[in-house]
């Protein structure tokens, strides 16, 4: 009998310790990299690291002055002022509310009400319940001898959208925006700018989302100058009324990535907090490096070891970071310009082809990584959202569609609201084919109601 080989092969993947250490830091937030660097510093002396990283300036966030620097969480003052070490000093929201609904000349039963409905703010200070949902949430404060339910929390809510910050308690965009420009000072209001601005944001919010600037000239019968200032009155008022508010609601993060504005183009730029300073104790390692190998210990030419890794692979981490934000920002600059209703769909394989990493590497670095922006601040991931089958055979951005949606029906007529035929109808006339099933479907994650019920609460608080 002939003896017989077989030879077989098979293929393991090695993970070396430098590897393993390479996606672990990947996959760490801001916050969680500072403590790890304090914990493998601690335990290798080969290795420097400024733990005064926080309090570095970074150089464009002039910029970000205008915002506040509590809207941004950035840590870039010194330590007498850092935000982590104010936290204990500020406020929530409610509470700041509260203060000021005390002050109402209103019945205890009242404020209680105001206060209800200030306890169910989202994180923007949005008020996005439904009526039924509201009726449902404030039951207890509802006096029947005060008129029907719906007119009680209209009421409230008048009330609540007088406080500060101004556009707080408001339903959707368009609302808020609205209130903000009612707060105006009585000689602006006496402007065509003020009159042209309402305009816009209380009828054409659809044809502002769209850019349609000629439709908006035509119907307000104005030239490019009172558009444009116009225009330049709508961009001074907040998408999220609270963003100046310093308050504890959320908790505190270190974004890695500021967003600005130059040369007419977005860009990504890191921000120092996020990204750590550490290097080689160049004293210890010019000894090490001085000594006859003989006499180094294992022990210790290990130790070195570790921190020239690890200092590789900080490097590596940061630089991979900074690549991946600088795609989403080339690809995402319609969101930083005008905010969801911009956003694109984008997929993760999109990014790893174009930085030829895998696709594996893309989803630890959008994971617990954060960008600000004028927008607010985000994780990564937010910008890989589900994307929308359009019957065209096309994609849209799932955000995009929910974000028009919830513009068109804070931008409709009360006593004739939007049916989801007819938003499929003004989706198409704006180049968005998408079935009237998917309408419904995003209206109801939006928790708007449908045009029946709209239209019903619209003739109650008319009546």
């Amino acid at each position: 009998m002939k003896a017989s080989i077989n030879l077989g092969f098979t293929q393991n993947l090695v993970l070396t310790p430098q590897l393993q250490q390479s996606i672990k830091l990947l996959q760490l937030s801001a916050n969680e990299l500072e403590q790890e660097l304090i914990n493998l510093t601690e335990a290798n002396p080969f290795l420097e690291f400024d733990s005064e990283m926080s309090a570095a300036p970074l150089e464009p966030l002039p910029y970000l002055s205008n915002l506040s620097s509590s809207s941004s969480k950035v840590n870039i003052t010194d330590d007498e002022n850092d935000p982590i070490n104010q936290v204990a000093q500020k406020t929530s929201l409610f509470d700041h509310l509260l203060d000021q609904i005390k002050l109402f000349r209103l019945s205890p039963e009242e404020k209680a009400l105001i206060a209800s409905l200030a306890g169910n703010l989202d994180e923007k200070g949005y008020l996005r319940l439904s009526m039924d949902e509201l009726i449902e949430e404030v039951a207890f404060y509802l006096d029947p001898e005060n008129g029907s339910p719906t007119q009680q929390i209209q009421r409230a809510i008048s009330y609540l959208q007088q406080l500060d910050p101004v556009g707080v308690g408001a339903r959707d965009l368009a609302e808020c925006l609205q209130i903000q420009l009612k707060q105006f000072s009585a000689t602006l209001k006496d402007t065509p700018t003020w009159a042209h601005g309402t305009r816009i944001v209380t009828e054409l919010l659809l044809e502002l989302s769209n850019q349609d600037y000629s439709q908006i000239k035509k119907i307000l019968r104005i030239n490019d100058a009172e558009l444009g200032q116009a225009l330049k009155l709508i961009r001074s008022l907040k998408h999220n009324p609270v963003e100046h508010l310093e308050t504890t609601s959320d908790p505190l993060l270190t974004p890695d990535i500021v967003i600005k504005k130059s040369q007419g183009k977005w860009q990504a730029l890191p921000n120092p907090a996020a990204f750590p300073k550490i290097s080689l104790h160049q004293e210890y390692s010019k000894i090490i490096e001085a000594s006859k190998k003989s006499s180094v210990s294992e022990g210790i030419a290990q130790k070195l070891q570790e921190a020239r890794w690890l200092v590789k692979n900080i490097v590596q981490r940061n630089e991979t970071i900074l690549q991946v934000a600088n795609e989403i920002v080339k690809m995402q600059q319609n969101f930083f310009e005008y905010g969801p209703i911009g956003m694109r769909p984008m997929v993760l394989r999109e990014i790893a082809e174009r930085l030829e990493l895998h696709e594996s590497t893309i989803s630890r670095v959008t994971t617990q990584k954060y960008l600000t922006c004028l927008q607010g601040t985000f994780e990564f991931k937010y910008f890989f959202g589900s994307q929308v089958q359009t019957e065209t055979g096309g994609t849209v951005s799932s955000t995009a569609i929910r974000t028009l949606i919830a513009q068109m029906v804070g931008a409709e007529n009360p006593k004739k609201p939007l049916s989801d035929s007819k938003i499929v109808q003004l989706m198409a006339d704006q180049g968005f084919i998408v079935a009237r099933r998917t309408i419904a479907k995003y209206r109801d994650s939006l928790k708007i109601l449908p045009v029946h019920l709209r239209k019903a609460n619209a003739l109650v608080e008319m009546a």
